[in-house]
């Protein structure tokens, strides 16, 4: 039998709870600055940490941003299990697609300030900085969902579940879906989305 899994220490805890801030920080420097006006130092001051702090946990301001997209992701499959447990499994086939959508408009009203979307300047950002975007949960998720609505009937179409589910991800967090999302709830934008895909697809 394998030896049990060590606990922390108070070090690697604290540590863990400083970059968990740092992300959280940086995600609403970029949401409210965009790539190139976030600096490191504005991040530091909304953290509440020293500037050398932030590259003490990451080398650099691509790294940091790599970090906060991958937390981001994390949120949002977490955020999509929970509910999913919840479903009932006498729901509507597109229960998945709009639980999915509501969630990505929640996280997109969370951090709202630009005519993009925040998951999709994170990525531009990335990959225009060279960087390679790790993240790929969120993709693996709405591929599996869309690969489910083929084969239960609910989606008719020859492209590929992963191209249905990029063009998903980018219409569900489109503008107009985010306006609905704030003048109405983030549910009824995410049903409207739903909608509007399905029949295209």
């Amino acid at each position: 039998a394998s030896a049990p899994a060590k606990a922390p220490s108070f070090n690697q805890r604290v540590r863990a709870l400083r970059e968990e801030e740092i992300m959280a920080a940086g995600a609403r420097v970029f949401a409210s600055q965009g790539c190139f006006a976030c600096k490191v130092e504005d991040v530091a001051l909304q953290a509440g940490v020293a500037k050398g702090s932030i590259y003490a946990h990451f080398p650099s301001k691509e790294q940091m941003l790599q970090a906060v997209l991958e937390r981001l992701e994390a949120q949002l499959l977490a955020e999509y299990e929970r509910r999913s447990r919840d479903t009932s499994s006498a729901t509507a086939a597109s229960a998945p697609l709009v639980l999915v959508a509501e969630i990505l408009l929640e996280l997109e009203r969370e951090h709202e300030s630009h005519s993009q979307s925040l998951l999709r300047r994170l990525r531009c950002s990335l990959e225009s900085s060279g960087q390679n975007r790790k993240a790929e949960r969120l993709e693996t998720l709405v591929r599996s969902v869309m690969e489910e609505g083929l084969r239960s009937g609910l989606l008719k179409h020859t492209l590929p579940a992963a191209t249905l589910a990029e063009l998903f991800v980018e219409m569900a967090t489109c503008r107009p879906f985010r306006k609905i999302s704030h003048s109405a709830d983030c549910r009824r934008a995410a049903k409207a989305a739903v909608a509007f895909f399905l029949q295209g697809a």
